[in-house]
């Protein structure tokens, strides 16, 4: 098993929203403003497809600024992926909290694998999706796998550099 920790915003959701791409404090407390968004079907069909062989489970991670933007990320992923169950849905305040918020998930998810596979699992088995560059370089220094969205379509949507393989458990 393959755990995918996959970034919201510019990755599973176009990153625009009417017609702007910086928002003020009170545009982002605005109702509706994330739900209104919309998917970003290149990015969600392949990593459907991964879900679907049964050898990897997703999770979310996504920068929140407020509990009401949570609630909106969360029904936008039950009607948009529904592959990511509630339980797997996780919200920072801040980019800077993502690598040390991917240190705990992996501490959770070492706990869950060893007794549900009865196996190690490493944090090469943990890999996040993420399309902003310093958050790539940051988990990728705590020795998980980081990949930029396009790095998925390469290798998964269009089957480049596919010998690249990575497993995390022993």
């Amino acid at each position: 098993m393959v755990y995918y920790i996959v970034d919201m915003d510019g990755v599973l959701v176009e990153f625009r929203y009417k017609d702007k791409v910086n928002m003020t404090e009170e545009e982002l407390k605005e109702p509706g403003n994330f739900y209104e968004r919309s998917p970003v079907p290149n990015i969600i069909e392949p990593l459907h497809v991964l879900q679907q062989s049964g050898q990897v489970t997703f999770h979310s991670l996504s920068v929140s600024p407020n509990e009401q933007m949570d609630v909106e990320k969360r029904q936008w992923l039950d009607e948009n992926v529904r592959f990511i169950p509630r339980g797997n849905m996780h919200f920072v305040r801040h980019s800077s909290k993502k690598g040390a918020y991917m240190e705990e998930l992996y501490q959770e998810l070492k706990k869950d694998h060893l007794l549900n596979y009865g196996k190690e699992l490493y944090r090469t088995g943990v890999l996040l999706i993420d399309d902003k560059h310093s958050t790539l370089y940051e988990v990728e220094g705590r020795g998980f796998i980081a990949w930029h969205p396009t790095t998925l379509l390469n290798r998964v949507y269009h089957k480049i550099n596919q010998p690249v393989t990575h497993t995390g458990v022993m």
